[in-house]
């Protein structure tokens, strides 16, 4: 049983309205009443989201290396970002697979 807490509930209420406020924005477009309610959508064709995965040409891991802006053998440096998890520095991920 979901039992959340006031607070929970306020920023669901406020979650909720803004979604409900940009679907009223969506509706508008559609209808033709505000060019300026349109959303920007960067192509007009309509692409499949479930398509299959299906694999591609990759890149070697000594390209991907060096096109990262800094590296330490087969690791690439991430710079931390602020406020993420109170830490000043960076940290490093190993190149290569995801």
């Amino acid at each position: 049983m979901l039992d959340p807490s006031d607070e929970e509930l306020s920023l669901a209420r406020v979650n909720l309205s803004a979604v409900l406020g940009y679907v009223q924005r969506l509706d508008a477009a559609a209808a033709g009443e505000s060019a300026a309610a349109a959303v920007a959508v960067p192509h007009d064709q309509h692409i499949n989201a479930l398509r299959d995965d299906v694999t591609g040409p990759t890149l070697d891991r000594q390209t991907l290396l060096s096109m990262a802006p800094s590296v330490s053998g087969p690791y690439v440096w991430i710079p931390a970002v602020p406020g993420q998890d109170g830490a000043g520095g960076g940290g490093v991920r190993e190149g290569g697979s995801a």
